[in-house]
């Protein structure tokens, strides 16, 4: 093999690994994060597909001779990127969903913040657990283990061939469910006590239909619901940390 060639290899192999790392850098919970620079999340992408090179040039394919199995070697390496970081970005969505579901039961559901990790208007809850749960992955190692599951994904999902799309598409599913079902989780107490509150609230308004409930309900409401928040919030952490760990240690064997 000429040196030329060698070279061309070289560069297609960091081009197909780039493809797939850049891809889920863009979404990873953690990495993708809109306050992190596109160039801060390129360079890392880069940077990492400069370390796995070596570990992957053994059983990677060759340079091919036409563009377009050039383009669709890219568009898979994108494709199963794009697979890994959405996925991973849901366990983020359903903290989203579960805020907004607790700012609902507390009355909070008309504050809306736009946290710097999304440009989007949310609640205020919302944004909070989206933050808490940010500083959760990196101060529990997350992160790391993320980038470990990105490196793994190699052995089930090999560079150059072509994927199961049918498996993307069924795992991606199945992490959109987790996701809502995750919220629901974690709103739970909240959505049951509030439940349980506005049942109440019905039947003292009916009883006493001078008394403004209204006027009355609403404080209770929020400092009630604040003060659940400030215990609870340890636990739908620690719920959201093992569900999101639990999702990569299964993503490493696949």
């Amino acid at each position: 093999m000429t040196l030329e060639a060698l070279l061309s290899r070289e560069i297609y192999i960091l081009l197909l690994i780039f493809a797939r790392t850049g891809t889920a850098f863009m979404f990873i919970p953690g990495y993708g994060e809109s306050f992190v620079a596109a160039r801060i999340r390129l360079l890392l992408a880069l940077v990492f597909s400069w370390a796995l090179m070596p570990l992957l040039s053994h059983g990677a394919p060759d340079l091919p001779d036409a563009p377009f199995i050039l383009f669709q070697a890219l568009f898979f390496e994108i494709s199963i990127g794009a697979f890994l970081g959405l996925a991973g970005r849901m366990f983020i969505t359903a903290l989203v969903t579960a805020g907004q579901m607790i700012s609902q039961m507390i009355g909070l559901s008309n504050i809306f913040v736009m946290p710097n990790v999304s440009m989007q208007l949310g609640s205020v809850v919302g944004a909070f657990l989206m933050l808490s749960g940010l500083v959760f992955i990196f101060a529990s190692g997350l992160h790391l283990l993320s980038i470990d599951a990105l490196a793994r994904s190699y052995i089930g999902l090999p560079m150059g061939r072509i994927p199961d799309m049918d498996w993307i598409s069924q795992n991606f599913v199945a992490v959109v469910a987790h996701s809502f079902r995750l919220a629901v989780e974690l709103a739970s107490p909240f959505l049951v006590l509030g439940f349980i509150y506005y049942l109440g609230l019905g039947l003292v308004n009916k009883a006493m239909q001078q008394l403004p409930v209204f006027f009355v309900s609403i404080p209770a409401a929020i400092a009630g619901g604040l003060f659940i928040l400030i215990l609870s919030v340890s636990a739908m952490l620690t719920l959201f940390r093992d569900s999101y760990a639990d999702w990569l240690m299964r993503l490493t064997v696949l």
